[in-house]
Order: structure tokens, then C-alpha cells, then sequence
């Protein structure tokens, strides 16, 4: 993937390191048995995810120039997530 002008490799390197953190945190918030979360819980955590999918896009945007891989962290996963826990 191509890197944006004034990024270094180090500073590439980095990024999915620390979105790889954020992201084993949210998976820590989860319990065993996802079923069993009582439903306000689970707004919760989907909230964070929400989240965690804009922060993580805001920062591979800064570093690399290819939108592919951001784009795909709010893809068809993301959107069968989102529309299970919030229906229309």
C-alpha cells in the first residue's frame, strides 16, 4: 500500500499495531456467551465499535493513501453489525 508524502514506514507500521490494541480491547468487553448480554450491554459494545470503526478509518486515512482497507472497516461485516443491533 502506498504511504501519503511524509509518512514513515515506522509510522505505518504503528498504526495497525495500536488499531490491533483497541480492537482486543472491545473483544475483552464481550463476554463468553454473547446471547446471554442483556440487551442495553450490548448497545454498549456495539456503540464502541462504532467508534472504534471511525477512529481507526480517521487513522489509516493519515497514514495511507489506498482508502481500500479503511473502507472496508465499515464494509458488509460492519454493516451486518450495526443493522442487527439498531433495525430500522
Amino acid at each position: 500500500m502506498l504511504l501519503k508524502p511524509g509518512t514513515t514506514c515506522d509510522q505505518a507500521i504503528e498504526v495497525p499495531e495500536d488499531l490491533t490494541e483497541g480492537l482486543n480491547h472491545l473483544h475483552d468487553m464481550i463476554p463468553d456467551i454473547v446471547p446471554d448480554i442483556p440487551q442495553r450491554a450490548a448497545s454498549h459494545v456495539v456503540r464502541r465499535y462504532d467508534n472504534w470503526t471511525h477512529q481507526a478509518t480517521a487513522a489509516l486515512l493519515k497514514v495511507f493513501a489506498d482508502r481500500s482497507v479503511a473502507d472496508r472497516l465499515r464494509g458488509e461485516r460492519y454493516h451486518a453489525i450495526m443493522r442487527d443491533q439498531f433495525p430500522p
